[in-house]
């Protein structure tokens, strides 16, 4: 028994690992098929699926300024309402300049107040994406530092869920406004994202349950 709980853990800590190869850069262009439902004052809501809206003729290459990524854009359209993001997600701010970089622009313009929006990121399409919200810190392999929701304004906080490995990559981020979000206003904030492919990310969820069981028990069992 102990030799089958030793051969499990190996074999799938090696599934898993070389699953899973997170793509940290990533930008508008990157994210279609998520989900951003918003909810108004009214008891209303609705759910917008995110497009692709700019992709340069030229692809940008890798290791390039930030600044380079601005080519790239997407965005989820409702009705008089939309979330757009452009750029690298990761983001920077030029400071001598006044630049943003990597900016999601809320706006709503539907003639009632929104009360609040949730990002869907992990949707299973073509490949999944998760909200990266450390910033400094590499906590899960592959991923690269990321960037927490940093919003424009201190009348949005933001709160991730759905978490893909705790405590930085996420499902799903919801915004909540204090006073709502009311008719006529456009907010912008930064929130790094990270691509997982399909594969490795089916894998993972398959053999991460049985993987901890396995941990475990070769633990209890070097007790005896």
């Amino acid at each position: 028994m102990k030799k089958l709980v030793v051969f499990l853990v190996l074999l799938l800590s090696g599934a898993s690992a070389s699953a899973v190869q997170l793509i940290s850069i990533i930008t508008g262009a990157d994210m279609a098929g998520m989900e951003v439902t918003a909810t108004f004052s009214n008891g209303s809501s609705e759910t917008a699926t995110w497009i692709v809206t700019d992709v340069p003729a030229t692809p940008v290459p890798a290791g390039s300024p930030v600044g380079d990524f601005e080519v790239y854009a997407g965005g989820a359209f409702g009705n008089d309402w939309s979330l757009t993001q452009r750029g690298e997600t990761f983001g920077d701010v030029d400071l001598a300049n006044n630049q943003f970089f990597g900016q999601w622009t809320l706006s709503n313009q539907t003639g009632v107040t929104m009360d609040g929006l949730v990002i869907d990121a992990f949707i299973p399409l073509d490949s999944y994406i998760v909200f990266d919200n450390i910033f400094g810190v590499e906590d899960t392999p592959t991923s690269d530092v990321g960037r927490p929701f940093t919003p424009a304004s201190n009348a949005v906080t933001g709160v991730y869920s759905n978490p893909y490995s705790d405590p930085d990559l996420w499902g799903t981020l919801a915004l909540s406004f204090a006073g709502g979000f009311a008719d006529g206003s456009t907010l912008n904030f930064m929130a790094d994202t990270d691509k997982i492919p399909v594969p490795g990310t089916f894998l993972l969820v398959l053999v991460w349950p049985v993987l901890r069981i396995a941990r475990n028990a070769a633990m209890n069992a070097k007790q005896y």
